[in-house]
């Protein structure tokens, strides 16, 4: 497996450590988090993930929001996302990946396939 560099936006402190630790069980992950969706905009600026996990529903700029201003930073017009949801109606789930989305995780999630659903979204399983 390849190596992966992760940006990880939400605005819940928890959601934070619970992805570290699930993301930690990669040895070849590592992760920068973002507490919103302007901070992660700034980052986004300087630094050139291999994928965004995007929480959809936040204060101030959502995920939505955040993926169609993220698209106009040179350099992120591919960027894969994967949107992280307490929605799991499959409409719901239908529009996140036509928006962009290279998929969904559900929140709650398991903690011990986190790493391994998004290396699947992100085709470097």
């Amino acid at each position: 497996m390849r190596p992966l560099d992760l940006l990880y936006v939400d605005d819940d402190p928890d959601m934070h450590e619970l992805a570290d630790i699930a993301l930690s069980l990669d040895p070849q992950i590592s992760v920068t988090f973002a507490a919103s969706g302007e901070e992660a905009l700034s980052i986004l600026e300087r630094f050139h993930p291999d994928g965004v996990l995007l929480d959809v529903v936040m204060p101030g700029l959502d995920g939505p929001a955040v993926l169609e201003r993220m698209r106009q930073i040179p350099g992120h017009e591919e960027t894969p996302v994967v949107f992280v949801t307490g929605h799991t109606h499959a409409v719901t789930l239908q529009e996140l990946r036509a928006m962009g989305g290279k998929g969904a995780v559900t929140k709650p999630f398991d903690p011990k396939f986190l790493a391994k659903n998004v290396r699947m979204f992100l085709g470097a399983g």
